[in-house]
């Protein structure tokens, strides 16, 4: 190109690619830890964030799924925590949706995202670095979901999950 003024005012705002949608993360094949990251950083940039429930049996979540057709709920099957996934506005792809396409199309692991998300917020490290060093040398990743965790105002902070005193979770306007 030897027309750099044009390619100056060309290339001046950064825009080289288009901005990043939650669909791009189905061409990502690496390893569950850098899925389940990169899908919640995607999710963070569309709005979404997770309520973190009740500790529940199978049985309460699946009535309670199946009662509410609006919204998307999570059960973990190893903390048997419930979650509700929601958006706070701009939604490039719906919530039933999304959470069909972690499942089945194995664009990050459920269990890492929700749990991951909840454990990372509950310690007070939520927005701090993905990977940690453990004070035995060893490697920490229990950051590596980015999923944002909010409480319900006037919602209690979570039964050992105040950080010096104070609610490591967001409350919701």
């Amino acid at each position: 190109m030897s027309d750099i003024t044009t390619f100056i005012n060309f290339t001046s705002e950064g825009r080289f690619t288009p901005a990043p949608s939650i669909p791009t993360i189905t061409y990502i094949n690496p390893a569950a830890g850098l899925q389940t990251f990169l899908l919640s950083k995607l999710m963070q940039i569309d709005t979404y964030y997770a309520i973190p429930m009740e500790v529940v049996d199978r049985a309460t979540y699946e009535s309670t799924s199946a009662a509410n057709t609006r919204n998307y709920y999570y059960w973990s099957p190893s903390t048997h925590r419930m979650y509700e996934l929601r958006n706070k506005g701009r939604v490039h792809i719906e919530k039933f949706a999304l959470a069909e396409h972690i499942s089945n199309d194995r664009w990050g692991d459920a269990q890492l995202l929700f749990d991951g998300g909840y454990n990372c917020t509950a310690a007070g490290n939520a927005g701090a670095a993905i990977v940690n060093e453990k004070p035995d040398g060893g490697i920490d990743f229990s950051c590596v979901s980015q999923l944002p965790m909010y409480l319900p105002r006037n919602t209690p902070c979570p039964p050992s999950t105040p950080v010096g005193g104070v609610c490591p979770f967001g409350y919701l306007n």
